[in-house]
Order: structure tokens, then C-alpha cells, then sequence
């Protein structure tokens, strides 16, 4: 697929993005009606398009724009396998400190991903490879 499609089919996506979730649901009401009607088949049919164009599109941009390596994605690359086995108890972890602070939800949210992300990779590159015996099993 040439990059000149690609593109096409991710600005279709991002449109579809933009018009659905910043108030198209609220203008019009058809599509969230649900249940055996043509507002869900047509909100369904829509939710693909949206799917299927930001799949082909972000492929494409990633094999145009985002291809290669450096020393830093060599690192995250090496310990993809390594953080998918320890990120829950580090997020549960996460969690559990946060819990009780007075902020709203949504922040707790966005401060356990993101340091789940971060303590994770760190977890695995620092530790979990240094230690003779685990470092052999991955």
C-alpha cells in the first residue's frame, strides 16, 4: 500500500475520531440509541470504519515516518517480555499507595499508568537482569 494511501486512510480515522468522541454522540442521538435498530448498526458500521482506517493508517506512518532503532528502544525492546511478567504487581502496587490520596480518579489513573510504565521497565532493566538466574530464563 503506497504511503499516499495510508495517510488518507489515517486522516479519515482521525476525523471519524474527532467527530465522535468531541460531541458527536450529544448531536446526534441516533447513534447511541443501542439494541436492534439502525442507530446501533449505523454507530457498529461507523466503529469499524474508525478501526479499520486508523489500523492501516498508523501502520502506515510507523513504516514511513517510525522505522528503526536506536539504543534507547533496543533497551524497551529487550524488556517488553520481562515488564509483561511483573507490571500487575507493580500497578496493584501503584494503586494501593495511591488509593487513599484526596485527588480525583482519573489522576490516580493517569499517575499509575504512567509510573506503572516507567517503574516497570526500570524494574526489569536494573534488577530483574542483574540477578544471574532470572536473567537466563529471559
Amino acid at each position: 500500500m503506497s504511503a499516499r494511501v495510508g495517510y488518507i486512510w489515517l486522516i479519515i480515522g482521525i476525523l471519524i475520531v474527532t467527530i465522535l468522541y468531541s460531541g458527536g454522540n450529544t448531536v446526534d442521538p441516533f447513534l447511541l440509541k443501542g439494541g436492534p435498530n439502525f442507530g446501533s448498526l449505523a454507530r457498529s458500521l461507523i466503529e469499524t470504519l474508525l478501526c479499520i482506517s486508523l489500523v492501516i493508517g498508523l501502520l502506515i506512518l510507523f513504516r514511513e515516518k517510525i522505522n528503526g532503532t536506536n539504543r534507547w528502544s533496543k533497551m524497551l525492546s529487550n524488556n517488553v517480555f520481562v515488564v509483561y511478567f511483573i507490571h500487575v504487581p507493580v500497578v496493584v502496587f501503584l494503586q494501593y499507595t495511591l488509593n487513599d490520596l484526596p485527588i480525583p480518579v482519573m489522576a490516580k489513573f493517569l499517575i499509575t499508568a504512567f509510573l506503572g510504565i516507567i517503574l516497570s521497565f526500570l524494574l526489569s532493566h536494573f534488577v530483574w537482569r542483574k540477578i544471574p538466574y532470572l536473567k537466563k530464563m529471559m
